[in-house]
């Protein structure tokens, strides 16, 4: 069981964490780049020997923010139903429940980081907080997620049912022969 703890705690994949856990709950996986959000490394520089120049600095573009995974992930849900701007409400109102549970699952991961040294009965602790907030964050989509696929066409439905169930995309019925 510590092994399964271990990993949410590791940074690595508490980065992905909160976007990751309730979308994937759902059933769909989008991208997570979570080296986007890694900070980038910089090396500091020794000043030059007395007397002598310092080296021209080349000059580089400033770094743009990360982008949140969980707003990329959103945005890629948008575009791939096609949202129209009838649906828009419905859609915001989703997108705040992922945000909302997001939030929820970051907080948990870096509570759980803190700890040091648990044992087995703060371990087993710790897996029913991680499932009561996933348990909390579905309770709370639901609502949201019948909204939106109320508001959808047939073909967006289609399309939310692939993505909500990550199944491959149906084949289209192969035409009949006449004979």
């Amino acid at each position: 069981m510590s092994h399964a703890i271990d990993r949410l705690r590791s940074p690595a994949t508490t980065r992905g964490i909160a976007s990751a856990l309730m979308i994937l709950s759902l059933g769909f996986a989008l991208p997570c780049a979570a080296a986007e959000d890694s900070p980038q490394l910089r090396l500091a520089q020794a000043a030059p020997p007395p007397g002598q120049k310092a080296a021209p600095q080349r000059q580089t573009q400033p770094a743009q923010p990360p982008v949140n995974p969980v707003d990329r992930q959103i945005a890629d849900l948008q575009k791939r139903l096609a949202i129209t701007p009838a649906q828009q409400p419905q859609f915001d109102g989703f997108a705040q429940a992922v945000r909302q549970n997001a939030a929820a699952m970051d907080t948990l991961g870096q509570q759980e980081q803190q700890k040091t040294n648990q044992n087995a009965v703060e371990e087993l602790r710790s897996s029913v907080a991680f499932a009561q907030a996933e348990a909390d964050g579905l309770k709370r989509l639901l609502p949201a997620l019948e909204a939106l696929y109320g508001s959808l066409s047939d073909q967006q439905k289609r399309t939310a049912d692939q993505v909500f169930s990550n199944a491959p995309a149906p084949k289209e019925p192969a035409p009949r022969k006449k004979g």
